[in-house]
């Protein structure tokens, strides 16, 4: 998928910059043995930009795009994540929309424009969009930064 600074997620214009892109770029025109060494430096600034966002004391993603309505987050977020799926995986994210939307609205049958006290889970949400070995990944990850998905 070619991507330009233009179509990358609010959360990599935070923790990368123009000089990583243009590395990432090349990284298909440069010799093998030089490869492995750049990709690893890319991801390891990544990580450090990353680790150093979340150290600071008020170091979240929020001021990127999200609002205090959770119903726009969520519509937000369906909107982010289907820029990256496949034909299909943009039908299964409507589905798992369209179900949350519902849960949400289930409590509320009055109002058709408010979410009722039912919480959105994202994290299920999300959850059940990884694939086994994604999902693998990220426990292992989390059980090394002390956190869970």
């Amino acid at each position: 998928m070619g991507l330009n600074m233009k179509d990358i997620t609010s959360f990599d214009s935070i923790i990368t910059n123009r000089q990583m892109q243009i590395i990432k770029s090349s990284l298909p025109f440069i010799p093998v043995s030089d490869q492995k060494f750049m990709s690893l430096m890319v991801k390891f600034q990544e990580l450090k930009n990353t680790i150093e966002l979340f150290s600071e004391p008020d170091g979240n993603l929020c001021a990127c795009d999200a609002t205090d309505d959770p119903y726009e987050n969520l519509t937000q977020m369906v909107s982010s994540i289907k820029t990256y799926c496949s034909d299909e995986e943009k039908e299964f994210v409507d589905m798992a929309y369209n179900m949350a939307c519902a849960f949400a609205l289930s409590g509320n049958p009055e109002n058709n424009h408010h979410i009722s006290d039912n919480p959105i889970d994202i994290k299920t949400i999300i959850k059940n969009l990884l694939s086994p070995e994604q999902k693998s990944i990220i426990e292992s990850y989390g059980s090394l930064l002390g956190f869970s998905l």
